[in-house]
Formats: C-alpha cells, sequence, structure tokens
C-alpha cells in the first residue's frame, strides 16, 4: 500500500522472482522472495537514507520476507518514477518490470533504439531474451491473481 502496488501485481512478481520462497538464492547471488541482489541492496538502502528509515541495515537482512518485499517494492516505485512517456499505465508498469530484470540502463537503451519508445510492445525487442519473457510472466500470473479475488466472497 505504501507505494500505491496494487499487491497481485507484486504477488505475481514475487511469483515470478522466487515462487514465494524466503530463502530463495539464484546462481547471480540474488537473495530472497524479491530476488533482489545484495550490491542493489546496498545501493538502495543509501538512496533511501532518512527517508525511508525502515529500510535502514535491510542490506544485511534481505532474507527477511517483509524487509525484502519493502526493498523491492521501493526499488519498484523508484524505477517506476523515472519511466516518463509511456502510452499507458500497463506500458509503464511493465517498463518499470523490464528495469527490475535487465537494470534501468537496458531499458533506457531499448527506448533509443525503438521508434515506438513510448509502448512496451515497442521496446521489448530491444531488451534482452529473459527481460521479454520475465514481463508477460508477471502479467499472466497477475490475470490469475485478479480472477482469484474475484471469485473471492470476501
Amino acid at each position: 500500500r505504501r507505494y500505491l502496488f496494487d499487491w497481485r501485481l507484486i504477488s505475481a512478481q514475487i511469483y515470478t522472482e522466487s515462487r514465494f520462497r524466503a530463502g530463495a538464492r539464484s546462481y547471480r547471488g540474488a537473495l530472497g522472495l524479491m530476488q533482489i541482489m545484495p550490491g542493489t541492496a546496498r545501493w538502495l538502502e543509501e538512496k533511501a537514507g532518512d527517508k525511508v528509515s525502515e529500510l535502514k541495515g535491510v542490506s544485511q537482512m534481505l532474507l527477511k520476507p517483509e524487509l525484502n518485499i519493502h526493498l523491492g517494492c521501493y526499488y519498484d516505485a523508484m524505477l517506476l518514477s523515472r519511466i516518463k512517456n509511456a502510452k499507458t499505465s500497463e506500458d509503464r508498469h511493465k517498463m518499470m518490470f523490464a528495469a527490475y530484470n535487465a537494470g534501468p540502463g537496458n531499458l533506457n537503451r531499448a527506448r533509443r533504439k525503438s521508434d515506438t519508445p513510448q509502448i512496451w510492445q515497442g521496446i521489448k525487442e530491444h531488451l534482452p531474451v529473459e527481460t521479454r519473457k520475465y514481463v508477460p510472466k508477471i502479467y499472466n500470473k497477475y490475470a490469475v491473481y485478479k480472477q482469484w479475488a474475484a471469485l473471492s466472497p470476501y
């Protein structure tokens, strides 16, 4: 809620990253539910500074689910705030996930190469294959979560 994301969308990202395994470790060294690299965590912790006091020291505790999710959502929000001129909110969020997966520099390069940098379809061909598969995985799971929520009587 703090970062104004639909919890189902973040849940879909977590599922895609770690299948909800809090102790997940990638072969590249990413940790936790949102598969955050320790170097990225330290950088984000510095960026958060005094603005987000709950993130102090979090880079040393990436396997704690609530801290990992908080840091991952903080990173998502930071990436989202940097994406300008996307055609739709969905395009903007897809670009955010692409930046989360491939890095903001790769997203920016893909947008510069594209004839239609304001839409996801226009930039995805310029991104790594892994990222082109990553974003649809999130949105496919998100669609499932939205269907489940629609069935809930609560």
